[in-house]
């Protein structure tokens, strides 16, 4: 499901003959094609139709917002018996230069839902994701994000978040999505 701002709102209702969006999580189930000319769209089940719909039990929504410079350690291969030389054929190889500059996403909570534990423990719009349980989400797609954050009832999650130029770790576990919100008494 889509909110989009007031703007794309706007814009969209120039197509009279515009009905609405349909999700990533109904798409991916299908391979489309789209007929321009004949203003058709044909749908084909795939591989992954049967699988279990999933909702977004931290409460997060993310986006990609641009790129960053990140500085990686290289990884050098240890391989054809020369594990513990730095001398190969004659040829030296200088270990002090371990490390490179690669350009990798940002990803920024764009959304978060009120009522979910990330909320409650202090994750905010604007936040910057620099890790989850552990792994740096540069070397994840969002896609593999989304997985994780639409994981089981229950299961902990750690962030790492830059904010204001300031790294915040916040755990939490999944909430229910669907749970209701009793009135207090």
């Amino acid at each position: 499901m889509a909110y989009p701002d007031s703007v794309s709102v706007d814009t969209n209702k120039i197509y009279e003959q515009r009905n609405g969006s349909v999700g990533g999580d109904i798409l991916k189930r299908f391979n489309f094609y789209v007929d321009y000319t004949n203003k058709m769209l044909y749908l084909k089940k795939n591989s992954y139709y049967k699988e279990p719909f999933t909702y977004n039990n931290s409460g997060i929504v993310l986006e990609h917002n641009g790129t960053m410079f990140v500085k990686e350690k290289i990884k050098i291969p240890n391989s054809d018996g020369y594990r513990n030389s730095n001398t190969i054929n004659s040829v030296k190889i200088d270990l002090s230069i371990n490390h490179k500059l690669s350009i990798r996403p940002i990803y920024k909570i764009v959304e978060i839902r009120n009522s979910s534990n990330a909320y409650a423990c202090g994750v905010r719009v604007g936040d910057i994701l620099l890790e989850i349980n552990g792994k740096e989400v540069y070397e994840l797609k969002l896609n593999q994000i989304s997985e994780i954050l639409h994981g089981k009832t229950g299961r902990p999650i750690r962030l790492k978040i830059e904010r204001n130029g300031e790294v915040k770790i916040f755990k939490f576990k999944l909430d229910n999505v669907l749970k209701r919100n009793e009135p207090s008494n």
